[in-house]
């Protein structure tokens, strides 16, 4: 971490905060996270979220309108897609479906997004913060990273990030679903797909169409988005 104006361990402590109050509010176990709650929702009921869960619901809708539907955190298991999800800003959602979200696809990106500008507020001028498969370089650090697919890859980031995705493993969340197109509804085959992108949180939702979208629309969906494929498997 480059130069700040505070202690460098509490300025890091509280950027390990941020993502784990992201985490705590979008879980999709815990009984008093944002998610849980969307999904008791009844249809035309107002549900009152946390600005993070806001913010990741934001980034969810231009990600979705931008890849035509097939980036959507609504899972199978309830009738409601994500497009039955009406955004009140600043802090609350209206439910026109019963809706199962898993923000796991893209939270964690937007997590460390707001832990670089946590660390940034707060003075550092440059950095890496990496959330386990999420991580996203500022200033003027750069990294050199090893990607692991069939075949290993040398990536270098500078004032960017990068997310990878893979096939499930016993480290994988518990309640993961794996991966399915929402268009189709049928499960999607998971493999290694690697993405580099202005900000974590768009990375991360990108790996996730890597899977379902054809080669042109992919090309044309990172295009808008000013974002790379790097590899996959």
């Amino acid at each position: 971490m480059g130069p700040s104006a505070g202690n460098p361990e509490k300025i890091l402590d509280s950027a390990c905060a941020v993502i784990a109050r992201f985490h705590e509010l979008m879980s999709p176990t815990e009984p008093d996270s944002d998610l849980v709650a969307v999904g008791r929702a009844e249809p035309g009921e107002r549900v009152t979220i946390a600005p993070e869960t806001y913010r990741v619901l934001e980034l969810a809708r231009q990600i979705w309108t931008a890849s035509g539907g097939a980036f959507d955190p609504c899972t199978p298991r309830r009738p409601g897609r994500f497009g039955d999800l009406e955004l009140l800003a600043p802090d609350a959602v209206r439910v026109h479906a019963p809706v199962a979200l898993d923000l796991g696809g893209i939270a964690k990106g937007v997590a460390v997004d707001a832990a670089v500008e946590t660390l940034r507020a707060a003075g550092a001028t440059s950095g890496l913060v990496n959330a386990g498969g999420d991580l996203r370089v500022f200033g003027a650090a750069r990294e050199i990273t090893m990607l692991a697919g069939e075949r290993e890859r040398r990536v270098s980031l500078a004032d960017a990030a990068l997310a990878v995705s893979g096939p499930r493993t016993d480290r994988s969340p518990t309640g993961h679903l794996g991966f399915y197109s929402p268009r189709t509804g049928l499960e999607v085959p998971a493999r290694f797909v690697a993405v580099r992108a202005p900000s974590a949180g768009v990375a991360d939702a990108l790996t996730k169409c890597a899977l379902v979208c054809p080669p042109d629309e992919l090309r044309t969906l990172f295009g808008k988005v000013g974002a790379e494929l790097l590899g996959e498997d």
